[in-house]
């Protein structure tokens, strides 16, 4: 008759039947890539960090040259630009100084000669500004013209066809005579300023003219 001996956990195992020992699971490892040409450190080393290749980089280090060079160029012009602030305002100190010593010399003749050049230096400006208007003037007279021209060809177009009017025609030759009624208003204008500043200029002129004999007449 078999014996049966009280083993650990509950189970009753008979004398002379050998118990099997519990494996413990083992936990499969999934299998690791490795990089061919042996450690990966090996590979982060012989490779640059971009920090590195940047500093490497000739065409970086041309560009610092070149930033160099312009950075001395601006000092340069700059102290030039101080130097020619320093000599403008030494000849605006002597001019100043001369003019003064000049109109101590000459006492009252200035102010006696100021209104004729005051008279040339305004007859000078309204004959530039009659010259303007003429150009003004020009250019409505030539646009007038031109807008004419534009109605004739709208009313032979019109009128070549009695029979069916055209609305193409009919269009052109309502513009056309729009641009005629605008030219002449411009036309108009341009004449009207015209003779106006001729007038100032004559104005102007006479002016001159009339201080220049006074001044004759002190001469003599």
């Amino acid at each position: 008759m078999a014996e049966f001996r009280q083993v650990p956990g509950g189970r009753e195992t008979p004398q002379g039947e050998l118990r099997p020992d519990v494996v413990e699971d083992e936990v499969p490892r999934s299998p690791v890539a490795e990089e061919p040409g042996g450690d990966g450190s090996n590979n982060s080393e012989a490779k640059l960090s971009p920090r590195e290749e940047e500093e490497l980089d000739p065409r970086i280090q041309e560009e610092l040259e070149h930033l160099n060079q312009a950075s001395e160029e601006i000092n340069q012009v700059e102290l030039q630009l101080d130097e020619a602030r320093t000599t403008y305002r030494r000849i605006l100190q002597e001019s100043a100084r001369k003019l003064n010593m000049q109109g101590s010399h000459l006492g009252s003749c200035i102010e006696k000669a100021r209104p004729y050049y005051e008279a040339r230096r305004l007859a000078k400006e309204a004959q530039q500004e009659t010259q303007k208007a003429a150009l003004r003037y020009e250019r409505a007279v030539s646009m007038h013209n031109a807008a004419r021209e534009m109605v004739f060809v709208a009313e032979q177009g019109v009128m070549a066809d009695k029979n069916r009017l055209d609305p193409t025609w009919q269009e052109m030759l309502n513009h056309a005579t729009c641009k005629v009624n605008e030219a002449e208003e411009e036309r108009l204008r341009g004449e009207r300023e015209h003779q106006r500043v001729t007038r100032l200029c004559q104005q102007a002129e006479a002016r001159v003219q009339a201080l220049q004999v006074k001044a004759l007449c002190l001469t003599f």
